[in-house]
């Protein structure tokens, strides 16, 4: 190990590992309901992005999540099969596609975010440090979106 890596007790690496961990947690969540159609992790993240950016095409979604075109389609496939995905014709392109939710999807998401509330919510974490960790991972998000544009 060179003089400059850092170790494991600074803080930018304690907080990568954290949120590495949590997200391994978070996708092996069993995410399944009697009200929602078997859904997997990856299928569960497309859907929230989806609803968050209703009309997004394909492609900007696999940029944004980080995703292979090939994982991507698959999710994207998976999802229109199971009725909770359509692919609509681009108003300002008729040649690309956009995404939105179906009906079913919007009762998915409500469903799945009510889920992962309840199992946060056991954890018992004070709403402002919720809110502050909230901000920070935003901002971390948004400087890497803006980082693999470049």
């Amino acid at each position: 190990m060179s003089q400059d890596a850092p170790s494991s007790t600074d803080p930018l690496v304690q907080l990568a590992d954290a949120v590495l961990h949590v997200g391994r947690k978070l996708r092996a969540y069993p995410l399944q309901d009697e009200r929602v159609a078997p859904l997997t992790a990856l299928e569960c993240l497309v859907l929230l992005h989806i609803d968050a950016h209703p009309g997004v095409a394909p492609s900007a979604l696999a940029s944004t999540l980080s995703l292979t075109s090939s994982n991507a389609s698959t999710a994207l496939r998976g999802l229109v099969k199971k009725g909770q995905v359509e692919r609509r014709p681009d108003p300002s392109d008729r040649r690309a596609v956009c995404l939105h939710l179906t009906g079913e999807a919007e009762r998915s998401v409500a469903t799945v975010r009510g889920m992962y509330r309840d199992l946060l919510s056991a954890i018992g974490l004070p709403a402002q440090d919720v809110l502050a960790t909230v901000r920070t991972l935003h901002a971390i998000d948004a400087a890497m979106n803006d980082s693999a544009e470049q």
